[in-house]
């Protein structure tokens, strides 16, 4: 399997001209740009997936979706791929904003919450990304959090923010 090729930014979300590889380091000033999808339905519930066991964080809960922007790819790419890649979920992020930049450690984190009606029975674990889906109340996502079955990157109030954010 080829590595995954990133583009490479500055400290000021701007694109340097180099890449690197998933899983080489980068050097003190380079970032990397990743985005996660949060979709909610008319009820007002996120769906979350669970990770595959063979991933970092194997087995526990996550928002919709995540990954990395690939080189020559926007955030509205990789939300469009990712949501295909990891769930078999079409939507088509083209012409929408983030509606969250958060920055970390090594990059940029975009963030994109979209109202979708989907089935559960329609997903589809595409790259064995993850293993399970469901619907979620943000009760429902911080009992998962406070019991360690939730991503640690993902914080109480972020969760709550994001539920803020979304309009049914």
């Amino acid at each position: 399997m080829q590595k995954e090729i990133w583009d490479v930014y500055d400290r000021h979300k701007q694109q340097t001209g180099k890449t690197i590889a998933r899983g080489d380091a980068l050097k003190p000033g380079d970032y990397h740009l990743v985005i996660h999808v949060c979709y909610f339905n008319h009820q007002n519930q996120m769906l979350i997936q669970k990770r595959s066991a063979h991933k970092t964080w194997g087995g526990l809960w996550d928002i919709s979706i995540g990954g990395a922007v690939q080189s020559k790819e926007s955030s509205q790419d990789a939300a469009t791929r990712e949501s295909y890649e990891e769930l078999g979920i079409t939507h088509d992020f083209t012409n929408v904003l983030p509606n969250i930049t958060m920055t970390f450690e090594r990059g940029f984190d975009d963030i994109f919450i979209a109202c979708k009606n989907i089935s559960i029975d329609d997903i589809t674990f595409m790259d064995h990304e993850a293993c399970d889906a469901k619907w979620a109340t943000e009760t429902e996502i911080i009992h998962l959090i406070k019991t360690n079955q939730f991503l640690p990157i993902h914080s109480i109030p972020f969760i709550k923010h994001v539920f803020s954010l979304h309009t049914t």
